[in-house]
């Protein structure tokens, strides 16, 4: 309560202040400065880091909503850059006019701590002339930054607005920009304290006539007034006296309101919610005024076919009748004779004449209207039709009439607006018929009509809530849908069997009501349900229902690492290897014992807060499998309060988001005996934080290192080789080193404290370089001394400060160090001779420090259960620490209970490193771990995954909602008529048959699209298509697209098709952010030509066979992280990686963590000389198969064939080709 009136009393002051200070409105020139439309657009960035706008300011040490409005854009900073210019913010394509001066001003907020960014107003090509650059300092807290620019003595185009961002790693978020002439004036805007987020949406049409109203509270309201009405203008001024009577409700709790009765239709409604604040001030916040549009009584059919009993010519056939051709935005009629149906003027034409309409369905017909001819030549010809009979019908066979009609004659003019509306009285039909009795002109007999469009009453339940397709559906989801206009009552059918929803055999209820709980559902599983509206007294009792599909949430999160923070530190929760607390105190944990060490007290959360699966928190472990006194693994564990029920829901999988640091950049290698390489790279070992490889023993007690630098690689001058002994692996830790430099001699360097900065060259020799002996010797009382050598047997101290006393525990870490002085290079040194003294133990370990690197180490996850019982898995790659972006580990939990634990009553969880079975000394690393969720990953349903594109197969005998645009005409057909290659629809009975009648100035002007998608980020695509020319071939663009300028293409690429049925396809990369709108689109003005497609899919993930299909290339994503079962022969080799180097055109992995890198060094006499094989298939008489792979070179192109094959002599090939693949990634098949 206390946060709250603070709040308030700091909005009130704002307000009061603005007022003041004569705050106003200024015209900001930039677009989207607030954020306010969701996305970034026209904003851009350049350089390292990411860029996303947010809602919520998820992470901030001071926690704060967006400073305006509901948005706020939120960027985030990997590393520092040479230069802070490197990265930017950027508002481009600006004129600083000539006698103006500008304003530039923006709210930034770090997440944590402060961080600078520079301000720049610059003409946005070389020299990139600054005009008011300035640079600022922001902190955790809103805070509104400035500059203003000198008066412009010449326009400065082009011009951009520039933040200058990479100072150094962190994030921050962006709000309220604001870009204007003049000088500063103080923003107008204020913090959101009114209703917002209106249900239904402000300006939604097709409202249910029953709606109840509902909107998102203001953060301080205690009560509502709710005004409501059919005027704007009373809603607006309310309350006043002539209008209180659309105050409906008067200090009300609840955030819904029912209107009474019900609304009516078609017409629009206005609303408005003032949100009151509590006693004792009870300040009022009025807010908009939003509206709606209640559903039509009637709607249009739009699947309707036309058929007539002639046609004057092939372009006035009776489809213009019902194809909207000649109707502009106002349902006015053009007087172009191709856009009218009009019937054969032949003596043997069939008379009378009729034309006939069949709708998708059946429906309850509400009325007609009808455009009769509207020819130039109708007043004088009369071709319009005057007297006709109507009938309708169910089947198309048994008809019954409607009466008799005379139609309004056109007037032959442009603009005409439709001439005859015949109400049809709720006829029940699926076919109506209009049979001519006379036309206007009594000449000829011939006759037409512009346009014939029909409406229903809807009988049939829509809008099912959740929406078709709609996936994560909570399990506890109700079911919700628009009644039918007559339904009594509502059979629902419900079932994981799509066949047995369809059939009607899974009748679950029959209900009053338009909502239904199908009781708890299980995670991640598809249902299929419809809903059968019953009126036992209509003409058709029962109206047959669509079947809808969903998909639950595939899990429910065990542990997010998101409620974390200083008062409830993570180490608490997650027990490790340091424990907490003060010994003898009540809350004191002593730690599990290993080496394990949870949590990052250098952040506020104490999380992880920049390396995030979701959310702002994840869960760093350092492990150490050699730590002095812990257990050579390293383990966190989790007690739950009470045991966990993981059977509930259908659960099978428990799931694990992880990643590590890739592996080390340094080696160490023996060979010869004795003798050492080792490689590394670092900054320095200087500062409170060192870089560099060492390679080390543990020594216990006192001792000393010998050893002689044979080499150095002079990668700087200042790089560095010798021997060290220190107390921690951290890059901060205490230690002391001898070594030798390319250029400054032998050195003796140390660090006192933990983080204290190194004391550099406390001792210096100039003038010797490698090869050169030297010692470190560590004495009971903790003096380290310094001596060297030339020949190894005559030493010396180190100069004049050879010892220095250095407090370390009684157990450290001895060995041998390099750095090569600079991050970005590798260098190398050679050591012989190594000796020791003391109670030196263990093997050689090798890792880099203060280099973001991990150790090979295996990773496991363990379970136990109320009763004591546990086990423990073991991730499948024995690497997995150095997997270096977030993966998921799904694990089967029927794993652990066939080990004897009880998955039904889980009570505690355990993630490590190392194997706690059987411990061996080992390396060390940061792992992070984020969100730990149990539930069931959705799959696809048999037959493939789902198909997101509507009459992808165009089965619905009608276009809708494909579309063409430019020069081109389509139509459903049923008969490739003209095809060069006899041949039938490939998919079901129906295929779509295009015809482009003219080429445009780019390809790109004429095309077929299926529209209104919205591609998610995270995920990728596969668009595929079945097509075949009408003869020879013909290139076509297959374009995944933004439907929107730029019209951004994701995997847009051009295929040839033939006078042969073949399915054609593009998978998208992995998307950044989501694609919205967004468009299938194929471009087809390559040339004049006709074509047929069928069997459209649009499905997530990489491409799968019509039918859906499996993989029988085990190992065929090299997910085990090793090349088993693949074979690889010839002069080549071949290594599982997870990282691209060298590539010509970076580009990581393209699907999973691993790929297969193939190194051929030279060509052979037979390109089948080399070769790469997965072993052991079979390929089953009566089936065929597709072979596909993505593939890229490092540089250039490369020729492969692609051959399934007998693998034995004589390596009979099926279907070999040879393919050509380039630098980027493409799958290939």
């Amino acid at each position: 309560m206390r946060t709250r009136i603070v709040w308030l009393i700091a909005i009130l002051i704002v307000f009061m202040g603005i007022g003041l200070s004569h705050g106003q409105e200024v015209v900001n020139l930039l677009e989207n400065g607030g954020f306010e439309t969701g996305d970034m657009a026209p904003w851009s960035t350049y350089g390292p880091g990411t860029s996303e706008v947010v809602t919520e300011l998820t992470g901030a040490a001071v926690p704060e909503a967006p400073i305006e409005g509901t948005h706020a854009l939120h960027i985030t900073i990997p590393s520092a850059g040479a230069n802070f210019w490197d990265a930017g913010l950027q508002h481009g394509g600006h004129v600083f006019e000539s006698g103006k001066k500008y304003t530039l001003s923006a709210f930034l907020k770090s997440k944590s701590g402060e961080l600078n960014i520079n301000f720049k107003p610059e003409l946005a090509q070389d020299p990139w002339t600054g005009y008011g650059a300035q640079a600022f300092t922001m902190t955790e807290e809103w805070t509104e930054f400035s500059t203003t620019t000198p008066v412009f003595t010449a326009d400065v185009n082009p011009a951009s607005i520039t933040f200058h961002i990479q100072y150094d790693v962190g994030d921050f978020w962006v709000d309220g920009v604001r870009w204007y002439e003049g000088d500063y004036v103080p923003p107008a805007f204020r913090p959101v304290v009114e209703a917002a987020n209106p249900i239904p949406a402000d300006g939604a049409d097709n409202v249910p006539q029953d709606v109840i109203l509902s909107w998102e509270p203001g953060p301080f309201a205690a009560v509502h007034d709710v005004y409501f009405g059919e005027s704007f203008d009373d809603v607006n001024v309310a309350p006043t006296m002539d209008t209180l009577d659309v105050l409906k409700s008067n200090d009300q709790p609840g955030t819904t309101f029912d209107p009474d009765g019900l609304l009516d239709f078609g017409k629009t409604y206005y609303w408005r919610i003032d949100e009151v604040n509590a006693p004792p001030d009870s300040t009022v916040f009025r807010g908009a005024v939003w509206s709606f549009t209640v559903e039509p009584l009637a709607y249009p059919i739009t699947n309707v076919t036309a058929t007539a009993s002639s046609e004057n010519t092939g372009d006035m056939g009776p489809g213009k009748t019902v194809d909207g051709s000649g109707l502009n935005a106002d349902d006015q009629h053009s007087v172009d004779p191709t856009d009218m149906w009009l019937s054969s003027s032949l003596p043997t034409a069939p008379q009378p004449t009729w034309i006939q309409f069949e709708f998708d369905d059946v429906y309850d017909l509400y009325e007609m209207w009808i455009w009769n001819s509207n020819q130039l030549l109708e007043p004088v010809i009369g071709f319009g039709v005057q007297g006709a009979t109507l009938e309708h019908s169910l089947d198309g066979e048994n008809w019954t009439s409607l009466g008799e009609y005379e139609i309004p004659r056109a007037p032959g003019t442009p603009n005409n607006p439709h001439d005859a509306t015949i109400s049809l009285s709720g006829i029940t039909a699926k076919f109506v018929r209009l049979t001519v009795n006379s036309g206007w002109g009594g000449i000829l007999d011939q006759f037409g009509l512009a346009e014939v469009r029909f409406f229903f009453i809807p009988v049939a339940a829509s809008d099912p809530s959740p929406p078709v397709r709609d996936s994560g559906v909570p399990l506890d989801v109700t079911l919700d849908w628009r009644a039918g206009r007559e339904a009594v009552k509502h059979e629902v059918y419900f079932s994981k069997d799509e066949a047995a929803v369809a059939d009607g055999t899974a009748l679950v209820d029959t209900v009053e009501v338009t909502s239904y709980q199908p009781g708890t559902l299980e995670y991640g599983q598809i249902y299929y349900w419809k809903v059968n509206e019953v009126n036992d007294a209509a003409a058709v009792p029962i109206r047959e229902g669509e079947v809808w599909e969903f998909s639950t949430i595939e899990n429910f999160v065990v542990e997010d690492f998101e409620s974390y923070s200083a008062e409830n530190p993570i180490w608490e929760t997650w027990i490790d290897g340091l424990g907490f607390g003060v010994p003898g105190t009540p809350s004191f944990n002593p730690g599990n014992g290993t080496g394990s060490a949870v949590g990052d007290d250098t952040q506020p959360s104490f999380t992880e807060q920049i390396i995030v699966n979701s959310g702002g928190q994840s869960m760093p472990l350092f492990y150490d499998n050699n730590k002095a006194g812990a257990a050579n693994y390293s383990e966190t564990e989790r007690t739950f309060d009470q045991p966990q029920n993981w059977t509930t829901g259908g659960v099978s999988q428990l799931s694990l988001w992880f990643r590590g640091h890739a592996a080390s950049v340094g080696s160490f290698v023996e060979g010869p005996a004795g003798t050492f390489t080792m490689t590394g790279s670092g900054a320095d070992i200087t500062g409170p934080a060192d870089e560099f490889h060492y390679a080390y023993k543990m020594l216990s007690g006192q001792g000393s290192i010998t050893a002689r630098i044979d080499s150095l690689q002079n990668t700087n001058d200042w790089a560095k080789a010798g021997v060290m002994i220190r107390e921690t692996l951290d890059p901060g830790s205490p230690h002391a080193m001898a070594f030798v430099t390319p250029a400054n001699g032998v050195v003796f360097e140390y660090r006192l404290t933990p983080g204290d900065n190194n004391v550099g060259a406390a001792s210096q020799q100039t003038g010797i370089t490698a090869p050169h002996w030297v010692k470190l010797e560590r004495s009971i009382s903790g003096a380290f001394t310094v001596s060297h050598s030339a020949n190894g047997s005559s030493w010396q101290p180190l100069g004049n400060n050879a010892s220095a006393n250095i407090q370390m525990g009684t157990s450290v870490y001895i060995g041998l160090a390099l750095t090569s002085h600079d991050a970005g290079t590798t260098g190398q040194a050679v050591f012989s001779n190594v000796t020791t003294t003391g109670n030196v133990s263990g093997q050689w370990i090798n890792q880099d420090i203060g280099i973001a690197s991990n150790a090979p180490e295996p990773l496991y996850i363990g379970l136990a259960d109320s009763a004591g019982n546990s086990a423990t898995l073991e991730h499948e790659d024995p690497a997995a620490t150095q997997v270096d972006t977030f993966t998921v580990w799904p694990v089967d939990l029927a794993a652990f209970a066939d080990q004897g634990v009880n998955v039904a009553s889980v009570k505690k969880l355990m993630l490590g490193v190392g194997n706690p079975s059987a411990p061996v000394a080992g390396g060390s690393g940061t792992m992070y771990f984020d969100d730990i969720a149990i539930g069931n990953p959705v799959q696809p349903p048999e037959g493939g995954p789902p198909n997101l594109l509507i009459n992808g197969g165009f089965e619905d005998g009608v276009m809708d909602p494909w579309s063409t645009y430019g020069s081109a005409t389509a139509e459903v057909v049923t008969q490739l008529v003209g095809a060069a290659v006899p041949e039938d629809p490939i998919e079901g009975d129906s295929c779509l048959h295009v015809n482009v009648t003219d080429v445009g100035a780019n390809f790109w002007d004429v095309g077929l699209q299926h529209a209104g998608h919205v591609l998610e980020a995270g995920k990728r695509y596969t668009l595929s298509i079945y097509m075949k020319a009408k003869e020879g071939t013909l290139d076509i663009n297959i374009k995944p697209e933004l439907a929107a300028d730029p019209w951004t293409g994701y995997g847009a690429q051009v295929v040839t098709i033939t006078d042969q049925w073949a399915e054609y396809r593009v998978t998208t990369p992995v998307l950044d952010s989501d694609v919205d709108p967004a468009s299938m689109t194929f471009h087809i003005g390559f040339a004049v030509a006709e074509f047929w497609v069928d069997g459209a899919r649009l499905y997530e993930g990489g491409y799968v066979a019509p039918g859906g299909s499996t993989n029988l290339v085990v190992n065929g994503d090299f997910e085990t992280g090793v090349q088993d079962p693949w074979n690889l022969y010839g002069p080549a080799t071949a290594t599982v990686v997870q990282d691209i180097v060298g590539a010509d055109v970076p580009e990581g992995v393209i699907e999973g963590a691993n790929c297969l890198f193939i190194d051929v060094p030279a060509a052979t006499t037979n390109f089948w000389d080399i070769g790469l094989q997965p072993q052991g298939l079979v390929s089953e008489r009566g089936k065929k198969y597709t072979l596909s792979a993505w593939m890229k070179t490092a540089s250039g192109t490369l020729d492969i064939n692609f051959k399934p094959e007998l693998a034995a002599d004589p390596w009979t090939g099926y279907g070999d080709q040879m393919i050509t693949i380039a630098d980027q990634w493409a799958e290939y098949y």
